[in-house]
């Protein structure tokens, strides 16, 4: 019989290996003893969401979790004749052969089934429709999404849409649960979202998640902050979940999106500090009902009415209802030239959009790092405006 105990080491790196892999479809066998049946009942008692159970995983994985256990059940027999015989297991000769061994399971381990291209959005899949594929296609596309762990039910775009037109795209259900409504996790809170209704970048959605962590850190005590572009409520939740602010207000035209975000501010508690209203967030006169405020984060689209905007353009209705000596986030499009240009004419263009009024330029990055379109990227722009 192969003994475990002498080899806990290699038991465990295993585990971590081989992860929903290693779940036994039946019961340890006879051969293995308590050792095995304790990594058994652990990898059985996790995560369902993460480990779905034996019966969804792929045959490659089991000829993988096969090939492991042989390669574990050599190095287990190997220490314990190390052991019998006096040898000193954990350095020298013995300790070698163990590295090589675990190197060895590892890498027969690592059998990954390729999957169809898609976006998971938290357990669903959405797929990009491709001429010439028929709805058997489709489905056997969706079929063989179902088998990757994690995914609860797969979708496919019906409206692709892309840019600041990518949130009103539509999807169809095509398999696993009809239900795609999404629970999003973020710093401690959960979002709800029906992706039937509207599409969201979610954890890359508002400068991405990274980017909203630096915002939190940068409120000071007793702001009061707006976010124009809101959506269903992401960045004015963390804001108000996890900064000093004393009020956040996010603004979005979406009714879909403001319906959304009200019912996150209730799920996570921050009615009394946060609150999301229906509006044209270039709506100067509109904005002015709201008040003045510390720290304006200005989500806008870079087009409106089929034409670009330029930065003056995008962010004059924010720079009203920023109080003096307060600070504007503003999200913009440049290419990699005029990122390399510095911040010069971005300074210019927001004290164009504010006549009168000091700007002082603070801070510049890309956000995401990666590319929104060739040599195109989304960059934040942070300014205090006198």
């Amino acid at each position: 019989k192969a003994s475990f105990g002498p080899n806990r080491t290699l038991l465990r790196a295993m585990a971590l290996t081989l992860g929903p892999a290693f779940a036994l479809p039946h019961a340890p066998s006879r051969h293995f003893t308590s050792g095995s049946a304790q990594l058994g009942r652990r990898v059985e008692g996790s995560s369902p969401s993460r480990f779905a159970g034996a019966d969804l995983v792929a045959g490659t994985r089991h000829a993988a979790c096969a090939s492991a256990l042989a390669l574990l059940a050599s190095a287990s027999l190997r220490k314990s004749r190390l052991h019998r015989a006096g040898g000193a297991v954990g350095r020298g000769g013995g300790r070698s052969r163990s590295v090589a061994l675990r190197a060895r399971a590892k890498k027969a381990a690592r059998v990954v089934e390729e999957f169809p291209p898609h976006a998971l959005m938290v357990d669903v899949a959405v797929i990009k429709p491709e001429e010439g594929r028929g709805p058997e296609e489709e489905q056997a596309v969706a079929d063989a999404l179902m088998r990757k762990v994690g995914v609860r039910s797969v979708a496919i775009l019906t409206t692709p849409g892309s840019g600041q037109e990518h949130s009103i795209s539509k999807v169809r259900w095509l398999a696993g649960d009809p239900n795609l409504v999404v629970a999003y996790k973020e710093a401690s809170l959960t979002f709800h979202l029906d992706l039937k209704r509207r599409l969201s970048r979610l954890h890359r959605s508002q400068g991405g998640s990274v980017e909203r962590d630096r915002l939190r850190g940068l409120v000071q005590d007793g702001e009061r902050v707006l976010v124009l572009g809101a959506g269903f409520g992401l960045t004015p939740c963390v804001l108000g979940a996890h900064s000093p602010c004393s009020e956040v207000i996010g603004v979005d035209p979406d009714p879909v999106a403001h319906e959304f975000a009200e019912e996150n501010i209730t799920f996570n508690r921050l009615d009394g500090t946060v609150s999301h209203i229906v509006g044209d967030p270039f709506d100067a006169e509109f904005l002015s009902t709201l008040g003045m405020f510390d720290r304006v984060c200005a989500f806008l689209p870079w087009q409106r009415h089929g034409c670009e905007l330029s930065l003056s353009q995008i962010v004059a209705p924010a720079v009203s209802v920023v109080k003096p000596g307060g600070f504007l986030h503003a999200y913009a499009r440049e290419t990699g030239d005029e990122f390399d240009a510095g911040s010069e004419l971005s300074r210019s263009e927001v004290a164009k959009a504010c006549p009168g009024r000091e700007v002082e330029f603070l801070f510049k990055r890309k956000v995401p790092s990666k590319a929104i379109g060739p040599y195109v990227w989304r960059v934040v722009l942070d300014f205090r405006l006198s």
